[in-house]
């Protein structure tokens, strides 16, 4: 996986080698969560693109940073120190389908289930 350079040294290599960035992932899972119904999600990349942030515009759903932890790759919510989720894999549309599925599930957890999306639809996680 790429997690970027800075000033030619990298920044965290503690992950395999692969052809995206972890702001990749970020970008990708926004995509499927806006395509499911729960519009209005956007990402963007954090410094060398080794981090990836989540939020959605419309609702108070806090923001989800996507990064590297201790060598594991993890999604947190609102810099909570305890990860919502972590995975390990290196092929993009599967990290970004688990990180989509991983927030849905967390909004089910803190009790946003059932909650109106933009749409009008609830998560259903």
């Amino acid at each position: 996986m790429k997690l970027g350079k800075a000033n030619d040294t990298f920044v965290d290599g503690s992950l395999p080698d692969a052809d995206f960035h972890i702001s990749d992932i970020a970008h990708v899972a926004a995509r499927i969560l806006n395509s499911e119904g729960t519009l209005d999600w956007s990402a963007y990349p954090g410094p060398h693109a080794v981090t990836g942030y989540l939020e959605n515009k419309s609702r108070d759903t806090g923001t989800y940073t996507l990064s590297v932890v201790e060598g594991t790759l993890q999604l947190q919510r609102d810099r909570s120190d305890t990860p919502c989720a972590e995975f390990d894999g290196n092929d993009l549309p599967t990290l970004a389908e688990a990180v989509a599925t991983a927030i849905l599930d967390n909004l089910c957890r803190n009790e946003d289930c059932g909650e109106s999306t933009a749409g009008g639809e609830g998560y259903d996680g």
